[in-house]
This record gives C-alpha cells, sequence and structure tokens, in this order.
C-alpha cells in the first residue's frame, strides 16, 4: 500500500526535501546521504540496487517514489564514435533530444566533451507555449 497519492520523483527533490520525505516513511533521515550516493555516485536506476538500504526501506521507496530517470528511446553514434546522438522520454511521455560530442584537443572547462542542447529545448524550457511539430519535438 502506498503512503502517498502520487509517487515522489526522488530526482526532484534536494537533500533537505528527501530527508522530509524519509521522515515521512518513518525512516531515519541518515539514509538520504545513501540514496544521494548511489544516485549521483554509482548511477543507480532503480531502488533494489540500493543494497545497502533495508529491505524496508526499499520497499517503502518502490511504492511511493520514483527515481523519475529518463528513458532511453533511440541512440545514434557517428561513424567515427565522436558525436553520439539520444532521444529520450519524459514522464509526460514527451521527448528531448541531446547530443554528446567529443574533441581531440580537450577545453579544460568541459574536460574533452560538450553537452549540446537543441535551441527549440532551451526555448521549451522557456516558453509555456511551445507546441510539438510533425515529429513530436516542441518548437516556438
Amino acid at each position: 500500500m502506498s503512503l502517498v497519492n502520487t509517487p515522489v520523483r526522488i530526482l526532484d527533490l534536494t537533500p533537505v526535501q528527501l530527508k522530509e520525505f524519509l521522515k515521512f516513511l518513518g525512516e531515519p533521515v541518515t539514509a538520504a546521504d545513501r540514496i544521494l550516493k548511489y544516485i549521483y555516485r554509482e548511477y543507480v536506476a532503480g531502488f533494489d540496487d540500493m543494497t545497502d538500504l533495508s529491505p524496508t526501506l526499499r520497499e517503502k521507496l518502490a511504492q511511493s517514489a520514483i527515481m523519475g530517470v529518463l528513458e532511453l528511446v533511440e541512440e545514434l553514434a557517428a561513424v567515427d564514435g565522436q558525436t553520439r546522438k539520444v532521444l529520450f522520454r519524459l514522464a509526460d511521455n514527451n521527448t528531448v533530444e541531446s547530443a554528446l560530442m567529443f574533441f581531440a584537443i580537450p577545453a579544460p572547462d568541459v574536460n574533452g566533451a560538450l553537452f549540446a542542447f537543441p535551441a527549440r529545448l532551451v526555448a521549451l524550457s522557456a516558453v509555456s507555449f511551445a507546441r510539438p511539430d510533425s515529429r513530436g519535438l516542441y518548437v516556438t
């Protein structure tokens, strides 16, 4: 039985909010640091992979929360392997694309990689009246 009506998206919570959520679940707030370690250092995608959490806490999280990770729909790689383009599905069923490009001469501030977000994605985050085009991508 879920303790909340709508699952809480763990990735949307600040560390303080995560501690409050754990209190709400009746669990020790010290688990927040372990959960954050699993998410941001070990990149786990599910609560079952957080093996040093108690089985009770993992069950409560599975019933009351979701990780909120993106669903990979498609990934394309350039022949030379220097550019990868990915299409993700969001929780609201919309999609977003992004690209990862590697360069021969690394820039000190990006460690040789540049994350590029299409202009229409930037516009989508700033403009509430965007509409999907024929491919389902949002344009303004």
